[in-house]
């Protein structure tokens, strides 16, 4: 932890994201390609740090790199169906939304 003060009590912050610690993310989000944050950065806010899945997947996980999830029927992507189905009048499905699975959309 760190913090100072001159001529009063320091106020004391633990970014979990940053620091060495038996509760804090290490590399983590980072081994998962996902960023992460530390919403609580205060020494009582323990495990608090969150994994976010980079754009255009999502999810998040507290403590834990997050399931990232990608509907290639609605998101914008290299592989994504964009408006491909709809402007053919058509409905798109993509049977499995997982972020490591692209390519699999059908109209």
């Amino acid at each position: 932890s760190s913090g100072s003060a001159k001529g009063q009590t320091a106020t004391c912050t633990l970014d979990e994201c940053t620091a060495a610690c038996d509760t804090c993310a290490g590399t983590t989000c980072a081994d998962a390609s996902q960023t992460c944050d530390d919403p609580d950065p205060s020494e009582t806010g323990v495990s608090t740090w969150v994994c976010t899945c980079p754009a255009p997947s999502s999810g998040t996980a507290q403590a834990s790199a997050a399931t990232c999830t990608l509907d290639e029927c609605t998101a914008t992507c290299g592989t994504c169906a964009g408006s491909t189905c709809a402007d053919a009048g058509q409905t798109c499905r993509d049977p499995d939304p997982a972020a490591a699975v692209t390519g699999d959309w059908t109209c």
